[in-house]
C-alpha cells in the first residue's frame, strides 16, 4: 500500500504535491492553534470561577470591652460600610501587649496609621506587608523591643478575604456551625505544641507553661514575620468572620462561637460579649471582636 501510495505521488505532477504537503502542514497548525485555543478557554473559564461575586454584601458589629485591666490596650478600626461595594471593607484588632509599657499608645498608633491608607492600595498584597513591617519597625526604634502589640487585619471585597497576621490575636472563619481559625499564633505555645506533635507526645502541657504565651514576633519587633494570604480566600453566603483579640478566646474557646452568631451581627456581637461578661473569667484580659456577616444579594 506504502509504495502504490509512493508510486502515484511520484506520478502526480510537481504543483500537485506542493498543494497537497501545504495543505498537510496547513491542517496541522489548525489542530495545534484549536489545541492552545481550547487550553487558554478551558484556564479562563477555570480562572472565572475564583472571580469575586459582586452581588454579596457585609454586615457588621464589634464590641470593645476592657475587662479586668486598668486600662484599655485593645484597639479596633472598621472601614465605612458605604464603600463596601467599590472598595471592600477593611476591618482590623490590635492589642497592646500586656506587660509591656505605652501598650495602649501602640495599639491606637496602628489603628491610625492603617487607617490613613488608601483603600485602593488594598488591592496589593506586598505593599500592605511592607507597612506593616514599617510600622513595626518605627515603634522598634522608639521603644526597642519594649513596646509592641498584636494585629490582625482583613479585607472582605464582595465574597473575597484576604487576612494579615502578626500575634495571637485571631481571625475565625464560620460556616455551615463550624469554625476554624485562620491564622496561628507566633507564641511560644505553638511552636511547643508543633514539636510535642512531631515526636507523638503529648501536647496538653504546652498550654499548661507560663511561658506559652509569649509572642515570638509582634508589632514592634525588628522586621516582624508578617503571616497574610498569597492568594484570596473565596466566602460563601452565610460565613461569618469574626476578627478578635486574645481575650475573646481567653473565655471562649472557637469551638463554642457558632452557637452565638444567629441572626445578624449586632445581636451576634451582643450575644458573644454577654457570654464572655457572665464567665466572669480571673484576670480576664481586655476583649474586642469584630463580627462580619456575608449575604448574598437576592435582586
Amino acid at each position: 500500500m506504502g509504495e502504490r501510495l509512493a508510486d502515484f505521488l511520484s506520478d502526480m505532477p510537481k504543483w500537485t504535491t506542493i498543494v497537497l504537503s501545504s495543505a498537510f502542514a496547513l491542517a496541522i497548525l489548525v489542530i495545534i492553534a484549536v489545541f492552545v485555543l481550547l487550553r487558554v478557554l478551558i484556564r479562563e473559564l477555570l480562572i472565572r470561577t475564583e472571580e469575586p461575586d459582586n452581588n454579596f454584601y457585609v454586615d457588621a458589629a464589634y464590641f470593645h470591652e476592657i475587662g479586668q485591666r486598668t486600662r484599655q490596650e485593645d484597639a479596633l478600626f472598621v472601614s465605612p460600610l458605604e464603600n463596601y461595594n467599590k472598595h471592600g471593607l477593611i476591618a482590623l484588632v490590635t492589642d497592646g501587649m500586656g506587660g509591656m509599657t505605652h501598650g495602649d499608645f501602640v495599639s491606637r498608633f496602628v489603628v491610625s496609621e492603617f487607617s490613613k491608607i488608601s483603600l485602593d492600595d488594598y488591592d496589593h498584597r506586598e505593599y500592605i506587608v511592607k507597612k506593616i513591617k514599617d510600622v513595626s519597625n518605627r515603634i522598634f526604634q522608639k521603644y526597642n523591643r519594649e513596646a509592641g502589640a498584636t494585629l490582625v487585619l482583613v479585607r472582605v471585597d464582595n465574597n473575597m478575604l484576604d487576612l494579615y497576621s502578626v500575634g495571637d490575636s485571631a481571625v475565625i472563619l464560620i460556616r455551615n456551625g463550624r469554625s476554624i481559625v485562620l491564622n496561628h499564633k507566633q507564641n511560644y505555645g505553638s511552636i511547643l505544641v508543633s514539636n510535642l506533635a512531631k515526636t507523638g507526645k503529648v501536647t496538653k502541657e504546652a498550654y499548661l507553661l507560663p511561658e506559652s504565651r509569649q509572642l515570638i514576633d509582634f508589632i514592634g519587633n525588628n522586621n516582624p514575620n508578617v503571616i497574610y494570604t498569597r492568594q484570596s480566600l473565596k466566602l460563601q453566603d452565610n460565613d461569618v468572620i469574626l476578627i478578635a483579640s486574645d481575650g475573646v478566646l481567653d473565655a471562649l474557646s472557637a469551638d463554642m462561637l457558632p452557637e452565638y452568631v444567629a441572626g445578624d451581627a449586632g445581636k451576634s456581637a451582643a450575644r458573644i460579649k454577654s457570654e464572655i461578661k457572665g464567665k466572669k473569667v480571673h484576670s480576664q484580659d481586655n476583649y474586642t471582636c469584630i463580627i462580619l456577616k456575608l449575604r448574598h444579594k437576592m435582586f
